[in-house]
């Protein structure tokens, strides 16, 4: 399931974890627990399946319709280019840590409170589209200026990059369908048997080669910032002990 609308308006904490945030101590009443809600606008995540809607809407250029809150949503979310990914909303997560880590302020969020005021379904591609690229250069800004801790930038930026390996998987599954699609209508011999030794591809015929290169490669890459920002999770995991430790001491 994909939430789509991931803020730290849609999580609420119990006594518990109430108790820890308050006064860093652990509860007696329980193990503390975060709670999600607002599932008004959850989907299924999508399939990859020639038969697919994500497939069908892809090949037909289709793109998702904006939902969610433009402080915390993905990059790609603004755009609709991508059906919505559950990496989309490890991206929304890390900027809720963003600005829990920024004494509930996000380097951002002055420019996108105003425009609450308008509704969603008013904010046209370009609207969102000034959004974005007002939210990326401030994201950018606040990484240099070390507002950005090391291991969330690690977070943000891998869930980013499993969206783009998404994007190459779902390209690949739409050549795949449209190949498929084309060798059932086309009465030309098959390539690679019954035509002319060493003869071109027609025009528009999916490079599969290529695209299967492009995701192994992205994979691969995806796979390495995974254990980067596992290795950097682990640090913040040791340092928040350590610090708990002095503080309770």
């Amino acid at each position: 399931l994909v939430h789509r609308d991931i803020k730290l308006d849609n999580f609420c904490l119990n006594k518990a974890a109430a108790a820890v945030a308050a006064e860093w101590k652990t509860s007696e009443e329980k193990e503390p627990s975060a709670f999600l809600l607002d599932f008004g606008g959850v989907i299924a995540a999508p399939s990859l399946a020639a038969d697919s809607s994500a497939v069908d809407s892809a090949s037909k250029g289709k793109k998702t319709c904006f939902f969610g809150t433009p402080e915390y949503c993905s990059s790609t979310a603004f755009t609709g280019e991508l059906p919505p990914t559950a990496a989309q909303d490890v991206e929304a997560l890390g900027y809720c840590l963003l600005e829990l880590w920024g004494g509930g302020r996000l380097p951002w969020g002055e420019k996108f409170r105003s425009r609450r005021e308008t509704e969603t379904a008013r904010w046209s591609s370009s609207n969102l589209h000034e959004m974005r690229l007002a939210r990326d250069a401030d994201y950018v800004k606040a990484v240099a200026s070390g507002a950005v801790p090391w291991w969330l930038d690690a977070w943000i930026t891998h869930s980013k990059q499993q969206q783009e390996v998404f994007s190459l998987a779902l390209a690949a599954a739409v050549a795949r369908a449209q190949g498929k699609a084309a060798e059932g209508t086309s009465s030309s011999p098959p390539l690679g048997g019954g035509g002319a030794l060493g003869a071109a591809a027609p025009p528009g015929t999916p490079n599969y080669r290529l695209l299967r290169s492009l995701l192994k490669a992205a994979t691969a890459q995806a796979s390495a910032e995974a254990e980067v920002a596992q290795e950097a999770a682990e640090k913040g995991r040791i340092v928040g002990s350590s610090v708990r430790a002095r503080m309770e001491e």
